[in-house]
């Protein structure tokens, strides 16, 4: 594809960057760490996993669809994971 850079296709990318920022104004998260980091994360799993998923369930009508979801899931295991790593500091502060 004329957009693949290394793996990275932009259009993908782009997709799931927009699902993950829905999240984030759906939940209204203005910290710069959740913004930056479910951003990231949303547009690296939309890259990856989008395209897999989409030829697995053999949908190329629901292409778009299927990436932007996977925007969107990247974002919630990311918050997940700032949720935990928070947690985790705040328990290990206390020992």
């Amino acid at each position: 594809m004329a957009n693949d850079f290394y793996g990275l296709n932009l259009r993908e990318i782009a997709i799931g960057i927009q699902g993950a920022f829905s999240g984030i104004i759906i939940l209204r998260r203005t910290k710069l760490k959740d913004v930056l980091g479910t951003i990231f994360v949303g547009g690296v799993t939309a890259n990856y996993v989008g395209p897999a998923i989409a030829q697995y369930l053999n949908a190329p009508n629901w292409h778009d669809v299927i990436v932007y979801l996977c925007g969107l899931g990247g974002w919630t295991i990311c918050l997940g994971a700032l949720k935990w790593f928070d947690l985790y500091s705040r328990s290990y502060e206390r020992s």
